[in-house]
């Protein structure tokens, strides 16, 4: 289906809106196993990177008083480094997938 994006329907101002909400893809995706370990992998890999730069143990519960106080609070900065840990992952990996793309095709173009 297409979405209305500017003033007119046009090739270069629309683009396919997915049946499926993100809202509905997350839930699931939180639901498969494998997923759920990942996401609290990066998770805790925000954590700990988070608490090392405050030069604190990666063990400080999140009531801590060094984490009260923090602009902006701990939370806040716990949810974007988890997310550019997760970006940078996904990058990470469709990188390793291109590159494997372009290798396969450039030995084929060899060997023709």
């Amino acid at each position: 289906m297409l979405k209305k994006v500017g003033p007119i329907f046009s090739p270069s101002v629309t683009r396919k809106v997915s049946n499926t909400s993100p809202r509905l893809k997350a839930e699931s995706e939180l639901g498969e196993a494998a997923k759920r370990e990942d996401l609290d992998a990066a998770i805790n890999e925000a954590r700990s990177t988070l608490l090392k730069g405050l030069s604190l143990p990666t063990s400080t519960p999140d009531d801590h008083p060094n984490l009260k106080g923090l602009t902006p609070p701990f939370k806040t900065q716990l949810r974007q480094k988890s997310k550019d840990l997760l970006i940078e992952e996904e990058l990470r990996r469709r990188r390793c997938v291109h590159y494997a793309v372009v290798t396969f095709y450039g030995c084929l173009r060899q060997n023709a």
